[in-house]
C-alpha cells in the first residue's frame, strides 16, 4: 500500500512492503532484532527473526497465522507465538533516521492494524509503533542510552484495550523514575477500535523561531488528540533531544507488560495475527 499523499509534505523515505521476491523477505530498511526478554518492563517473549514471527510478503504467509487472510497485498506481519512454553515475537528497526529541519514540519506516519481477538484473548499482548532518538545508535560523547536518547510513542496499546497512548520520554533513570525536568509525559486516552486498520502520526513543528511555542502533535486517521509544546517539557538542551534530533521508528508486538495492567499471558492469549500486527507502510515526510 502507497503511503498516503499529505498536501504540503513531500516523502523523503517510505517501505510499503513490496519486496523482490518471496523468499526470504527483503528487509532492505529494518534491522530484525534478536533479543531476550526485557525484564525491567515485565516482558517474556523472545524477539527472533523466524518466518513464524515476521512475514514481509505479498500472498498469506505459509505460518500458523490464524485470524483470517489479511486485507491486503504488500504487508509487514510481526506476529507473537508460544513454542515449546516459551513466547516468541518480532520487533523490527529502521535502519535510517529523519528529523524536522529548522523552520519545517516533519511527520512520522504508518497504517495498521493490531491484533484482531477478543480483549479477553489478549491479555499480555502489548503493539507499538514508536521511535528512538539516532544519539542511541550513536558511540562516543554524542551517544545516548534510553531513555537520554529520546522515545516518542505514537501507538501504544496493551492487553486488547480499545484506547492507546502517545507519550514522550527522555533523560536519564535513577531507581526507576526519570529525572530530569519532567522526563516522560503521556498524554489522555485516545480511543479507537482495535480489529481495524487505522493510520497513526506523529508530526514535529518547528515552524516557530520560539522553541516553548513548537509542537509535537499525536493524530490518527488525520484527527489530532494529543499535542505537546516546548514549553511544556520547559528545558531546551531537552527539546532539542525530542524535537530536534533525528528518529528512526520501531514496529513490534511485546509479550508480558508493565503497560497499563501489569499483566501476562494467559492460556487463553491468542497467537499470530490474531494478536499480532499488520502494517500496510511507514512512512517520513518534510513539510515542503
Amino acid at each position: 500500500m502507497y503511503p498516503d499523499a499529505i498536501p504540503g509534505f513531500s516523502l523523503v523515505w517510505w517501505d510499503a512492503f513490496g519486496i523482490e521476491s518471496n523468499f526470504p523477505p527483503a528487509y532492505h530498511r529494518w534491522e530484525v532484532i534478536k533479543v531476550e526478554p526485557n525484564q525491567g518492563t515485565n516482558e517474556v517473549q523472545w524477539y527472533e527473526s523466524g518466518m513464524d514471527v515476521t512475514y514481509m510478503y505479498r500472498t498469506m504467509p505459509h505460518g500458523p497465522v490464524g485470524g483470517g487472510a489479511p486485507s491486503a497485498p504488500d504487508q509487514l506481519f510481526l506476529m507473537p507465538q508460544k513454542k515449546n512454553g516459551k513466547w516468541v515475537s518480532a520487533r523490527v528497526e529502521g535502519k535510517e533516521a529523519y528529523g524536522c529541519p529548522d523552520g519545517k514540519q516533519l511527520i512520522l506516519q504508518a497504517d495498521l492494524r493490531v491484533g484482531n481477538a477478543s480483549s479477553d484473548r489478549q491479555n499480555g499482548i502489548w503493539p507499538a509503533f514508536w521511535a528512538l532518538g539516532e544519539s542511541r545508535l550513536q558511540g562516543g560523547a554524542g551517544g545516548r542510552v534510553w531513555p537520554d536518547c529520546g522515545e516518542w510513542d505514537i501507538m501504544e496499546t496493551s492487553d486488547g484495550h480499545d484506547w492507546t497512548l502517545a507519550s514522550l520520554h527522555w533523560g536519564r533513570m535513577k531507581d526507576g523514575q526519570f529525572t530530569g525536568n519532567k522526563g516522560s509525559l503521556t498524554g489522555p486516552r485516545n480511543n479507537y477500535k482495535h480489529t481495524d486498520f487505522h493510520t497513526w502520526r506523529i508530526k514535529v513543528d518547528r515552524r516557530n523561531s520560539d522553541w516553548k511555542k513548537q509542537t509535537i502533535q499525536w493524530f490518527m486517521d488525520g484527527k489530532q488528540f494529543h499535542e505537546v509544546k516546548g514549553s511544556d517539557v520547559g528545558n531546551l538542551d531537552e527539546w532539542k533531544v525530542l524535537a530536534h534530533q533525528k528518529y528512526y521508528p520501531v514496529l513490534n508486538v511485546a509479550v508480558g507488560s508493565n503497560f497499563p495492567e501489569n499483566k501476562r499471558p494467559s492460556d487463553k492469549t491468542a497467537t499470530g495475527i490474531e494478536a499480532g500486527m499488520i502494517v500496510n507502510y511507514v512512512a517520513f515526510y518534510v513539510s515542503d
